[in-house]
C-alpha cells in the first residue's frame, strides 16, 4: 500500500470511504485554479510531500484558509433547505463510494 493511502486510511480512522473522498478532494485540488493549492495536491498524489507536512506548513496555510472561508461563507449563504441538500448530495456521494469499495466490479 502506498504512504498517501495509509495515511489517508489512518486520517479517516480506517474508513476506507472516507479515504477515497478525501484522496478524490486532493484529486480535484490538484486541478483547481489556485496555483498554490494545485501544486500543494500535485505533491500529495505523487508523495512527494506528505499530506501531514503539507496542511501544517506556513506555505499553503493561507491558501488553505482561504479556500475554507470562502466554501463556509457561500455555504452559509445557502437556504437551510439549500444546505440539506447539499448534505444529501453529499451522503449519495459517499454511499456510492460505499457501494464501489464493497463491490469493486459493479
Amino acid at each position: 500500500m502506498a504512504q498517501l493511502d495509509q495515511t489517508l486510511l489512518e486520517l479517516s480512522e480506517g474508513d476506507p470511504v472516507r479515504a477515497r473522498s478525501i484522496r478524490e478532494y486532493l484529486e480535484i485540488l490538484a486541478t483547481g485554479k489556485n496555483d498554490l493549492l494545485r501544486e500543494m495536491a500535485t505533491d500529495i498524489l505523487a508523495e512527494r510531500i506528505g499530506l501531514r507536512e503539507a496542511v501544517s506548513s506556513s506555505v499553503y496555510e493561507s491558501a488553505l484558509m482561504d479556500g475554507f472561508v470562502s466554501f463556509w461563507s457561500e455555504f452559509e449563504r445557502l437556504s437551510p433547505s439549500e444546505q440539506e441538500e447539499l448534505s444529501r448530495a453529499g451522503e449519495a456521494h459517499l454511499n456510492n463510494l460505499r457501494a464501489e469499495i464493497d463491490d469493486p466490479l459493479a
